[in-house]
């Protein structure tokens, strides 16, 4: 099918295409993917699209009066939109805008999303370690110690479950095997942040390159760095130069420590690596509060694992592999522990609702938000 016209009505736009052969279709039989609408104000948002006869309706709750659409305008786009003889529809523009349409980037106020990861720390050892920081956050915030993660303990399907909010079945990425990952279909929350609202700042610095070489490829600031050092020093200098919506902050270690010494909660050089990401924290929660706008914004701090580890190894599907933490703490965040216990796949519904931005069935999200007030 090839864009022919549009037509908008109120707050839906319908559009007509040539050889649509016997009629639209979806490739996968899913809703529709990859539409975009926007006003006047050229600020382009995502939308819900439904064949209806031989014309695609679109409309998003963002934009009250629609004058243009946009579909499959992304270089990562994998549309479902064909005809029933299964010929793919091409990628349109309905507009001739000239220049960037996108707004400005990130704004201060308002909630926004600090999401730490620390690569295999286990729960028991987390509570042991010399880690004040972390220690304070669980105080003054919600908390699991017997959240899971699903029987592919690795590091790309662990952080990919945090990351999108679907389990390996979905995503594709089973421990650390990418040649099946399905981020088209389901992104990770960087992207949807930006399609539902293009004006969000958000970001990613992490230590393990394969979280922004294959995961987080798309966001407004991605960078993979050798050191803890260089994380935290570059965490520190975005929440000072920008307004982040979303920063994701990975830490390697205390992985690291595991491989090499034993991933053992009373092992010396695995707390002493915990204890090491915990100052870097300490760091960055200190640049978090000093930002001039930190009065008028809520923050909410997620701290989560991708897997825990037992010997010097990790990715079986037993209980100290298993067996992950949560940590969400800020003003919006309940007291004490979470119950049931959470998943990984929890953490993105949860971020989601707190940046107020809707959940769509389409999504087919499978985790749900916990620990936050009404």
């Amino acid at each position: 099918p090839l864009y022919k016209s549009m037509k908008a009505e109120g707050d839906k736009i319908e559009l007509r295409f040539d050889h649509i052969g016997s009629g639209l279709a979806t490739r996968d039989d899913k809703p529709l993917s990859w539409f975009m609408v926007a006003g006047s104000d050229q600020k382009f948002f995502a939308a819900e699209a439904k064949i209806d006869g031989d014309k695609v309706v679109v409309r998003s709750e963002s934009v009250k009066a629609p004058v243009a659409v946009r579909f499959g305008w992304d270089g990562t786009a994998q549309p479902n939109l064909m005809n029933k003889e299964g010929l793919p529809a091409s990628p349109f523009r309905t507009d001739d805008w000239k220049g960037v349409t996108a707004p400005e980037k990130g704004k201060a106020g308002g909630k926004k999303v600090l999401f730490i990861g620390l690569d295999g720390c286990r729960p028991d050892a987390l509570l042991a370690a010399k880690a004040p920081n972390l220690h304070g956050l669980i105080k003054n915030g919600s908390f699991s110690d017997k959240a899971q993660t699903d029987e592919f303990t690795g590091s790309g399907s662990g952080w990919t479950a945090l990351l999108t909010g679907v389990w390996p079945k979905k995503h594709g990425i089973r421990g650390n095997n990418f040649e099946s990952a399905n981020l088209g279909e389901f992104p990770t929350l960087h992207q949807r942040i930006t399609w539902a609202r293009p004006s969000s700042f958000v970001a990613s610095v992490v230590q393990w390159e394969p979280l922004e070489q294959r995961i987080v490829t798309k966001a407004d600031h991605t960078t993979a760095h050798k050191t803890e050092a260089a994380v935290a020093e570059t965490a520190c200098k975005l929440l000072k130069d920008n307004h982040p919506d979303l920063l994701f902050v990975q830490f390697d270690e205390p992985d690291g420590a595991g491989h090499s010494q034993g991933f053992d909660p009373k092992g010396a050089p695995y707390l002493a690596a915990i204890a090491r990401v915990d100052e870097k924290i300490g760091t960055i929660l200190k640049a978090l509060e000093a930002r001039p706008s930190y009065s008028t914004e809520d923050w909410l701090i997620v701290v989560s694992t991708d897997h825990g580890g037992s010997g010097k190894g990790h990715g079986r599907d037993i209980p100290e592999h298993r067996t992950i933490f949560v940590i969400l703490s800020g003003k919006s965040a309940v007291r004490g522990t979470i119950e049931p216990a959470p998943t990984s796949v929890d953490i993105a519904p949860t971020i989601y609702r707190h940046l107020g931005i809707k959940v769509e069935p389409r999504w087919e999200l499978d985790g749900k938000a916990i620990g936050l007030k009404e």
